[in-house]
């Protein structure tokens, strides 16, 4: 958990939301997908021009994620969001043989403002390229999958 707080106060450190059109925040993000992958905490950065870089830092009780996801806003209605991107993302087990494994994904999605400019709730979905010891699908000979997320956002 100390990491967690370290990491997430180091990221806004870094990047100031004093500057104009900067939005900073943190989520939690759950899903489902073909590369095995913890379950994250996100810090989403958002630009006033449509633009969101997303770092993302997961534990769980064998794998560490580290990851990065960057979005466009291609449309707003009211307090919702459409947005496409992509995500890359590498996890490292703590199993006997120390695997590792990397995904890459394109994805979509619609975010939903419960509070206007605070807190938000988004989903995505997409496809899905894992590659890596620990993402070797041997029943049905391939790494390509799709993938979906369930994410909260708290903007400060």
């Amino acid at each position: 958990m100390k990491k967690l707080i370290a990491a997430s106060v180091m990221t806004l450190a870094m990047v100031t939301t004093a500057s104009a059109g900067v939005t900073v925040g943190l989520g939690y993000a759950a899903g489902s997908s073909n590369a095995k992958e913890a379950s994250g905490v996100r810090v989403p950065i958002d630009f006033d021009f449509g633009l969101r870089i997303e770092p993302e830092l997961g534990f769980s009780k064998h794998l560490t994620t580290l990851a990065v996801g960057g979005y466009y806003t291609f449309m707003k209605v009211e307090e919702v969001n459409l947005f496409a991107g992509g995500r890359l993302g590498f996890t490292h087990a703590d199993y006997a043989t120390d695997p590792i494994g990397v995904s890459l994904q394109a994805l979509v999605g619609a975010e939903y403002f419960v509070v206007p400019g605070k807190f938000s709730v988004a989903t995505q979905v997409g496809l899905e390229s894992a590659a890596g010891d620990l993402n070797k699908d041997f029943a049905n000979g391939t790494n390509f999958g799709t993938v979906g997320a369930v994410i909260g956002h708290f903007f400060f």
